[in-house]
C-alpha cells in the first residue's frame, strides 16, 4: 500500500488522473477523525467483494472521496455509495470510530465497513446540503440536468436573502431506494416499470 500525503494537493499531485480537488470538510469519530478531499478522477476505486457492480449508480458516484485520519496522516480512497448503503445509514444512527474497517453495528445490519458508511454519509450530506436562491438553477425538459437560469436576479435586501423559504435544495436527490436516477424494469407482460 503506497502511502499518500498529507495535503489534498500533494494527493493530487501524486496521481495525475485526479482533475479538481478540494478540501470537502471533516467528519468527527470517537477515536479519530476523518479529513475528507472530493475531488474528480483519480481512476477506479477499490472494489469489495460485497459491492454488485450493477448496483453502483454512475450519478452517485460523480466524486471521489479521499479520508485521512490525522494531518500528516496516509490518504484512503473510499469505495463507491451503494444504494444499499443509502437506505441503512438513514435508518441507523452511529458514532463513527475513527477506523474505516470498523464494523458497523446497528439495526438493521449495514452492508459493509465504516469506510462504505462515512461514504453514504458524505452523499446524504451532499445531497441536503446543497442549497441555492429559489430560481437560481432549473432543469432541462427531461429533469435529468441542473443549469443556471440566466433570467435570475440576486435579491436586493437582506431580508429576502435571510428568509429560509427563499432557497431551494438543488442537485441529486436520494429515492426512498437509495438511488438517484429510476430503475427500469420489466413486468411479465414485457411493459417497462420504473422503480423510484
Amino acid at each position: 500500500c503506497r502511502r499518500r500525503s498529507s495535503h489534498p494537493a500533494r494527493l493530487a499531485g501524486e496521481d495525475e488522473s485526479i482533475q479538481t480537488l478540494r478540501l470537502w470538510g471533516r467528519l468527527h469519530g470517537r477515536q479519530g477523525d476523518y479529513y475528507v478531499a472530493e475531488g474528480v478522477g483519480g481512476g477506479e476505486p477499490h472494489k469489495d467483494d460485497e459491492q454488485n457492480e450493477s448496483t453502483i449508480e454512475e450519478e452517485a458516484n460523480k466524486y471521489s472521496y479521499w479520508v485521512c485520519s490525522f494531518p500528516g496522516g496516509p490518504w484512503t480512497r473510499l469505495p463507491s455509495v451503494t444504494p444499499a448503503a443509502i437506505v441503512n445509514a438513514r435508518q441507523i444512527k452511529r458514532f463513527l470510530t475513527g477506523n474505516l474497517e470498523a464494523q458497523v453495528l446497528g439495526y438493521p445490519e449495514f452492508p459493509g465497513s465504516e469506510s462504505h458508511y462515512v461514504r453514504a454519509l458524505i452523499s446524504l450530506i451532499n445531497a441536503e446540503c446543497a442549497i441555492a436562491p429559489s430560481g437560481f438553477f432549473t432543469l432541462n425538459e427531461e429533469g435529468t440536468e441542473i443549469s443556471e437560469d440566466e433570467e435570475f436576479t440576486f435579491p436586493d435586501t437582506f431580508g429576502d436573502v435571510a428568509d429560509a423559504s427563499k432557497w431551494q435544495v438543488y442537485g441529486p436527490a436520494f429515492s426512498s431506494l437509495g438511488r438517484i436516477m429510476p430503475t427500469v424494469e420489466e413486468d411479465e407482460e414485457g411493459n417497462e416499470i420504473s422503480l423510484p
